[in-house]
């Protein structure tokens, strides 16, 4: 059409998982068996039916999308002594339409701008329903939990000026709604809410470095995160370094063999999102560094 050629893309994803969960304790702190604290029965059913057009005008793309989720879960108490309460069951079903916008232009040969907006969100786990270690939390049902929501702006440029060197950079921006928070109650129990809004920025960047049968690679991300309200409003969401690096190097050899060796470096963060150290005595996961040879 127009004198261009386009692209529709579509699919489907079915999944479904068993995963049950217990909990046994001895009496001595090595023993690695023991009575039966609790039991539980947890289902998921997925489904996921999605579709892109990418339109082509001159050298200018658009690209829309769009995705249907389909999650159906479920979370049965077999047994529990861990709590004074009765035993929980509780259920999950939802249908979540989420849509994209993707744009490019091609700024000059080997050089392209791009943007895109995205929704995303995520669904209610396993302890969102029933949670086995707490008295008082209700199952989502009984509390109105709901999943949480995204919206992810990024805009950047990449190409490759010359055969042998390729970058990307970008900077983003996630809007994270309807956070799921774990509000801690009296005597050690637990409350879910959806009392939380987090924001998420920063600049990712990337450079490949192409010496015969060599690939030098490096990739950059730095992050600034922050509760903007609810009950952790002005701390740092768990799990959120500041910056993570990965680098390494690509060998191949005609076509047929490949050895790369990449390491991750990853700046200390919080591993709760009250940034307490709760009763594990430190606040926070050290920074550390992971190299991987395949």
């Amino acid at each position: 059409a127009w004198g261009n050629e386009h692209t529709t893309t579509g699919g489907v994803v079915l999944y479904a998982s068993d995963s049950p969960r217990s909990r046994k304790r001895g009496s001595e702190p090595n023993a690695t068996t023991g009575p039966t604290r609790f039991e539980l029965d947890r289902h998921t059913r997925y489904g996921a039916l999605f579709a892109e057009q990418l339109l082509k005008l001159d050298r200018f793309s658009v690209v829309p999308a769009f995705r249907l989720e389909l999650i159906d879960m479920k979370v049965e108490e077999l047994s529990n002594v861990e709590v004074t309460r009765n035993v929980l069951k509780d259920s999950y079903t939802d249908v979540v339409p989420l849509g994209a916008l993707g744009l490019s232009y091609d700024v000059s040969e080997g050089h392209e701008w791009y943007g895109n907006v995205a929704q995303g969100y995520r669904p209610k786990q396993y302890d969102d329903l029933v949670n086995p270690t707490s008295n008082t939390q209700l199952t989502s049902s009984a509390s109105g939990l709901e999943e949480s929501h995204t919206l992810t702006y990024e805009t950047g440029v990449r190409g490759t000026p010359t055969p042998w060197l390729a970058y990307d950079t970008s900077l983003f921006l996630v809007d994270y709604r309807d956070y799921i928070e774990t509000l801690t109650l009296s005597g050690g129990n637990t409350e879910r809410s959806n009392s939380g809004r987090a924001r998420f920025q920063g600049w990712e960047g990337a450079l490949e470095l192409r010496v015969g049968p060599w690939s030098l690679y490096n990739g950059f991300s730095l992050l600034e995160a922050e509760f903007l309200n609810g009950a952790n409003e002005g701390r740092d969401p768990a799990y959120a370094p500041k910056y993570i690096v990965k680098t390494g190097a690509v060998y191949r050899w005609r076509d047929r063999a490949k050895v790369a060796l990449l390491g991750h470096y990853v700046g200390n963060h919080f591993w709760q999102d009250s940034n307490a150290a709760g009763t594990v005595v430190t606040s926070k996961v050290a920074s550390y560094k992971v190299w991987d040879l395949t």
